[in-house]
């Protein structure tokens, strides 16, 4: 929100308040009558430029002590919803404001004047735009109050305006008392940057000094317009002039004689009857004739605008024979659960197209590195991915997409490194042989029978199908993802890669994320020489700026010559917000924690939108709707592009190349065996321009390619930087990402015509009949998402034929809190319809249906929510609610997860609740059976063969996708998993024809061009 802008002539003499003046104001003060104000802030939750050192969380929390130190009970927010996409702060700002008592009201989501709207038809939906943020947080309590931006009435519209308003149950929330707050917050952050002390008293003399002509002006104006002083309503805006000037402001207002009240109160009072635009005493001045007298322009007013103008200036040299450590890349982490099950699934060109846009070099992402998940069958956040070895004598290379991944990644960039390590991993691992000792001691415990030679066996039996098979190398390998320690294991695995022709893949450890004991082995290495030869990388998750790597850490592995890798860091932010803070978290990862590698968590959002981290603020391209072809490129894709696309593998971070700016922001600068060079900058935080002059010695001369990207425009060549006698300068732009270099031939690549986006097929029937040759397929059907286990393409029992089979036999090392096998498919939308499938089960077995899948876990456990029913070998049969995990308000998972957790706020009762149950009769081990799961409005039946067996009703779940669920049993007080066959899976409404059998539909294409000659079967 913006007051009326002040028109005064700068002057540069420092505006005084003579002792004089200011005795004459607070000795009327004293003896004046008391009268209410309300107090009101626009613009949450972020107004104008951020001063260096202060998050917006700094600032509302300098506002909710002010107010408690003043006795302000209400203070009402004004929330501009649009503004909550930038900065991970901003939700925590609202949440912050409620959780301290105060309200919040409609400003509008993008701050939209009345008269500046196209159309009042605009300005109304920029109102509704702005509802739901702030709703959803006043729960139930008064928010229609409207402040109106820049106090704009509208002029014509303005009647028609405050109709609507009233219609749809608003007030307006007027204003009687300002001070311009607004007119020094950027000034204030300019000069904070550029270290202006004397500019900042000047600013706080003149501005006081105004405040303290306000607060008389507004007395008497009330006096002459209503005979009385009437209930005020103060406006400020939330930014760091007014946290830091707010005290005395309210100091001010208390020596007056003000006593705080809500804006309910205060406007109450008959003043407030006829709302409008401007102030609420002028206003009412102008319609009764009354012409009030103009303020004396203040005596050598300074226009903040003008401080602190000078951009800051900074000389860098770079220097080609200063020498640095290795530059090990920037990528990806591909998995962490199916991540891309969908992607398998697009037609051609789009799938070729997404897949470029991640790999090739110098057309998009261009990342250097992929992680990738090693398949265990358990669930790893999203979902699970097959293992190629789902028992001890099971050994298939032709399971799953990440294989093809792979190949298409290196295929489009045969320089990109791989990397990976197990999430989740089989079951029957660790049953045999030694068990390896666990390293955290009480800070953690694990699963014991992972730290085996077991596995050891199992990472070099998956790197040999890698080899042998897909003809590709990994250049490195973890432990194991955020599960502790094991010191034994590190050595064994060690010693079991260079006894199978492994020597040269390098071996990271621990790759956990918990600060308080993640670098606790780093120690111990410096004591352990065998760890220390077994563990080449010192690997770790790391969340800049929050999380670093201490400097004793970093100083203790260069004593041992071992490079630090980010080995999964988390950028949760949407849109520009994303790209800035992505390059910024680059940079912070050398600048301040000496990494040399960054994989992000994850590059392709190649899953279903109703689960967990579904791509809006996770990924780089969102492939989640394959049914269509559509996908989307998210801005964070361009911040990955600043690295990718100016920067390559063996490349050297030039020692003092690399550091903070001087007015905001970081800068790399990574050289090339051939003496290029590239400077890589973002200036996220600084709130003004600045200067950068660069000095170069010892670099292949020639001018520097300048791209830029700010919020108006992603990843665009600007002018090139010329560079005379080795000297380039350049003015970086506040909230910017640049790139600088002597390399040439990067492009912003991409397609114009991405189809458009469309729900998915419905009615819907798989019959698994149309993949010819299933191992070209990876066995994965089209469109169906295993959350836990592996549903895999096979030949069908006792009719002829291809089914769908639950291939893990028994419960895996499950990366998260395990449950049963599922798999989903559809549309979260889905309302009333039926969902049938065929299944098959073997002795001691259970097979379910399922419907109305909402949600899926939230990243660490993966127990739905929705309807199955459920049959079991002997025709016992169970219609039963799923309502996620027993206990919803626990908080398990990393620091994200736990934070999705308290923000669900989920207190409904968890685990199954048993709809109905019932036996059906003659149904035995080894037959097919058909179930059906059909739903209107609240009523579910479950029906066997076609027949109703069991009824209830259930008002929990509306909506939701469909899906196949295989249980768990007890086999000689073993848990085993069914192995069920499924066939003929009909989705559509109940009383619709069962529609023809879906085919690949154009361009959907093999993973595999031809069938592949491997191991597979038995051992």
């Amino acid at each position: 929100m913006t007051f009326a802008r002040a028109t005064a002539v700068p002057s540069l003499l420092a505006p005084v308040l003579t002792a004089l003046s200011a005795a004459l104001l607070f000795s009327g003060a004293a003896c004046a009558q008391r009268f209410d104000v309300a107090v009101t802030v626009d613009d949450l939750p972020a107004h104008g430029l951020l001063p260096p050192r202060m998050t917006r969380m700094d600032i509302v929390d300098a506002h909710l002590q002010t107010f408690k130190q003043h006795g302000v009970t209400e203070a009402f927010g004004f929330v501009n919803a649009g503004k909550l996409a930038r900065s991970a702060d901003d939700a925590k700002v609202l949440d912050a404001w409620r959780a301290a008592g105060h309200p919040l009201g409609n400003h509008t989501a993008t701050h939209l004047g009345l008269s500046q709207a196209p159309s009042l038809a605009a300005w109304q939906a920029d109102v509704e735009a702005g509802e739901a943020a702030v709703a959803q947080r006043m729960q139930g309590a008064d928010w229609r109050y409207l402040r109106l931006p820049f106090l704009d009435g509208g002029g014509s519209r303005g009647p028609a305006a405050l109709a609507w308003l009233r219609e749809r149950g608003y007030r307006v929330a007027d204003v009687s008392l300002s001070f311009d707050d607004w007119a020094y917050t950027d000034a204030y952050a300019r000069c904070v940057a550029s270290g202006d002390q004397a500019a900042i008293t000047t600013m706080k003399s003149q501005y006081l000094a105004a405040v303290e002509r306000g607060i008389a002006k507004m007395e008497a104006d009330s006096q002459r317009v209503y005979g009385r002083v009437i209930p005020q309503v103060l406006l400020t805006h939330l930014g760091g002039w007014s946290a830091a000037t707010l005290p005395d402001v309210l100091q001010r207002l208390d020596a007056a004689g003000a006593r705080y009240v809500s804006l309910q109160q205060a406007q109450s009072d008959p003043a407030y009857a006829e709302p409008g635009g401007g102030t609420v005493i002028e206003r009412t001045a102008r319609r009764q004739g009354i012409k009030l007298d103009a303020e004396p322009p203040m005596a050598d007013r300074i226009d903040p605008g003008t401080l602190c103008r000078q951009p800051a200036e900074q000389t860098i040299t770079l220097d080609g024979a200063a020498g640095g450590p290795r530059f090990d890349g920037i990528g990806i982490v591909e998995g962490g659960g199916g991540t891309g099950v969908l992607l398998k699934d697009y037609p051609e060109p789009q799938r070729s197209e997404i897949l470029d846009l991640v790999f090739t070099p110098k057309f998009g992402a261009s990342v250097s590195a992929l992680y990738v998940e090693i398949p265990g069958d358990g669930n790893a956040t999203q979902g699970s991915m097959p293992s190629h070895m789902h028992a001890r004598d099971d050994l298939n290379y032709e399971r799953g997409y990440l294989w093809w991944e792979m190949r298409e990644a290196r295929r489009r960039n045969p320089q990109l490194t791989l990397d990976g390590a197990a999430w989740s991993a089989p079951g029957w691992l660790g049953r045999q042989g030694q068990l390896l000792e666990q390293s955290t001691g009480d800070y953690y415990k694990g699963d014991a029978r992972f730290f085996s030679q077991d596995t050891a066996n199992y990472y070099v039996s998956w790197l040999k199908g890698l080899r042998n098979v897909y003809g590709m190398e990994f250049d490195a390998i973890g432990i194991r993802n955020e599960k502790g320690a094991s010191y034994g294991f590190a050595k064994a695995l060690r010693a079991t890669l260079n006894a199978n022709d492994f020597g040269k893949v390098k071996l990271h450890g621990f790759d956990n994320w918990p600060d308080p004991w993640k670098f606790r082995f780093v120690d111990d290495m410096a004591q352990d020489a065998e760890l220390r030869d077994a563990i080449d990388i010192v690997g770790a998750h790391i969340n800049p700026p929050k999380s670093v790597v201490p400097v004793e850490v970093q100083r203790k592995a260069a004593a041992m010559g071992k490079p630090i890798w980010n080995t999964e860091q988390h950028v949760y932010k949407a849109g520009y917000d994303g790209l800035i803070s992505m390059v910024q978290s680059f940079n912070e990862n050398y600048v301040r924690s000496g990494v040399t590698k960054v994989v992000n968590w994850y590059g392709i959002a190649g899953l279903y939108t109703m689960q967990a981290y579904s791509g809006e603020k996770e990924a780089m391209v969102r492939a989640n709707w394959p049914w269509s072809g559509h996908y989307r490129v998210n801005p964070v894709l361009w911040g990955y592009a600043h690295y990718g696309q100016f920067t390559e593998t063996g490349w050297t971070y030039l020692q003092g190349g690399s550091g903070d700016l001087a007015g905001g922001g970081t800068f790399v600068t990574l050289a090339s065996p051939e003496r290029d060079y590239s400077v890589i900058i973002e200036t996220k935080d600084a709130p003004a321009a600045q200067q950068l002059r660069l000095n170069v010695k010892g670099l292949k001369d020639g001018d520097l390619a300048v791209w830029r990207t700010t919020e108006q425009e992603h990843f665009v060549r600007q002018a090139d930087a010329v560079v005379r006698d080795g000297v380039a300068t350049l003015t970086l732009e506040p909230h910017a990402v640049y790139s600088l270099t002597t390399t040439r031939g990067q492009q912003k690549g991409g397609v114009a015509d991405v189809p458009a986006l469309a729900s998915f097929p419905f009615p819907y029937r798989e019959t698994f009949e149309h993949y010819p040759q299933p191992a070209t397929w990876g066995h994965q059907p089209r469109y169906l998402a295993d959350i836990a286990g592996s549903f895999e393409l096979a030949r069908c029992p006792a009719r002829v034929g291809t089914c769908l089979r639950q291939s893990a036999p028994i419960p895996t090392i499950s990366w998260a809190p395990d449950w049963q096998p599922y798999s989903i498919i559809g549309d979260d939308a889905w309302r009333d319809y039926e969902v049938s499938v065929d299944v098959y089960l073997q002795a001691g077995e259970s097979a379910a249906v399922m419907g109305r899948i909402n949600h899926a876990g939230t990243g660490y456990g993966f127990i739905p929510k929705g309807y199955f029913l459920q049959l079991g070998h002997d025709g016992a049969l169970r219609l039963v609610a799923i309502r996620g995990k027993k206990d919803k308000k626990k908080a398990v998972g990393d620091a994200e997860q736990q934070a999705l957790i308290r923000a669900m706020n989920d207190t409904s009762e968890g685990g199954e609740k048993q709809l109905a149950a019932g036996r059906v009769a003659g149904v035995k081990a080894g037959q097919w059976h058909t179930l059906t799961l059909r739903f209107a409005g609240n009523r579910i039946t479950g029906l066997v063969d076609g027949k109703q067996q069991l009824a209830a009703s259930d008002d929990l779940y509306g909506a939701g996708m469909a899906g196949i669920l295989a249980g768990v049993h007890k086999d000689k007080d073993e848990d085993k998993l069914s192995m069920a066959w499924f066939d003929n899976l009909v989705i559509k409404a109940a009383a619709g024809k069962v529609p023809a059998p879906s085919r690949a539909m154009k361009g959907q294409q093999p993973l595999y061009p031809t069938q592949k000659s491997m191991p597979s079967g038995k051992k």
